[in-house]
């Protein structure tokens, strides 16, 4: 383990080591959360495990149990690396698909004020800790621990289209945007406070993104 948290003394997404020495510690946090709760793990749990995992590794970061953390950011790395903390869904056929939620945009109007929020990156780094639920409703409790570099979602250069309310009485009233590249396809939902909601398609075979499974 000396060696280990020597080597590890500096943070570096693209080195593959790193992440798999991540999750050797992450797996067993989980199974200290699992040995209490029954609940998988969600939200600052998340967060407060990766911080765990990292500073086990002799990495510091800045996460605290207040709650509190800019927008985007959810964790610092000693370096200034910029760490968005994320769940997300493992979904498809395939389970193949990454879903995840991001920003909720009200106070950006227009699509193009929207699209100008999304290009100004808070965040280097997203760390998700996702699961399918079709699979643990069928009993196979696994985590999928997925790291990618943030510059990977390029919304702003996606062509986006508006969207329409297909039912009821307000039928044809624009009720969002969506777009669609090759690897990517996003939404913006009115009715969820105009949330952006991402599915990163054929997710584990794409060479950018650090994908390891985790049974409990």
């Amino acid at each position: 383990m000396g060696r280990e948290l020597e080597r590890l003394t500096v943070f570096d997404i693209k080195n593959h080591e790193n992440l798999e020495s991540v999750c050797k510690t992450l797996r067993g946090f989980i199974e200290q959360h699992h040995q209490i709760y029954d609940l998988p793990v969600l939200g600052e749990y998340w967060e407060n495990l990766l911080s765990k995992s990292l500073r086990s590794l002799n990495i510091e970061n800045d996460w605290t149990p207040d709650l509190n953390h800019v927008q985007g950011v959810d964790l610092i790395i000693d370096k200034g690396l910029r760490v968005s903390c994320k769940t997300g869904q493992v979904t498809g056929q395939r389970k193949n698909n990454l879903k995840f939620s991001g920003s909720r945009m009200t106070k950006h109007l227009s699509l193009k004020e929207k699209l100008c929020f999304l290009s100004e990156k808070r965040d280097d780094v997203y760390m998700l800790l996702s699961r399918s639920k079709k699979e643990w409703e069928a009993g196979e409790k696994k985590y999928y621990f997925i790291a990618f570099p943030s510059n990977m979602l390029q919304y702003s250069n996606m062509e986006w289209k508006d969207t329409f309310k297909k039912r009821g009485k307000n039928r044809g009233t624009k009720n969002g945007h969506r777009a669609s590249s090759e690897t990517i396809d996003a939404s913006i939902s009115f009715a969820m406070s105009h949330q952006l909601w991402t599915i990163i398609k054929d997710f584990k075979d794409n060479e950018n993104i650090f994908v390891k499974e985790i049974s409990v």
